[in-house]
């Protein structure tokens, strides 16, 4: 009987211990998952920002290239020395510009605004985020 009861008493004791173990285990997965969402909903908000600022990175680019594309037109069309002189000397400053502008993109490979590297430093952080959250 005591030996029953006994046996009886440990499986009990085994059966909340499990429970316990399962009860917390399935605490720590809520709890990862959550975390995961929050960064990932932290990461889709900051993605206006950046395509904000590469919008108006690109359309600087644009703008530089239409006017160094439209420089060039006029060096090839000048009929006189004097405007051909000119033309080149425009198309001369537009292209150190633009080397300027390659040469510091390369550098930074981001836009120099400080919103941008702001923007841009947050969603590095947030691509790495989820994965750690999920720890």
């Amino acid at each position: 009987m005591w030996i029953a009861l006994a046996i009886l008493a440990l499986a009990g004791l085994l059966f909340i211990l499990i429970y316990n173990r399962l009860v917390r285990a399935r605490a720590l997965v809520r709890e990862g998952w959550s975390g995961i969402t929050v960064q990932l909903r932290r990461r889709a908000d900051l993605v206006p920002n950046l395509v904000a600022t590469v919008q108006g990175y690109a359309a600087h680019e644009r703008d530089l290239l239409d006017d160094v594309t439209a420089h060039r037109s006029d060096a090839v069309k000048a009929a006189r020395p004097e405007d051909a002189a000119r033309a080149d000397a425009t198309l001369g400053g537009m292209l150190g510009h633009m080397q300027k502008d390659v040469k510091h993109a390369r550098q930074s490979a981001i836009p120099s605004h400080a919103t941008s590297y702001v923007a841009y430093e947050a969603a590095c952080q947030a691509e790495e985020r989820p994965w750690l959250a999920s720890r």
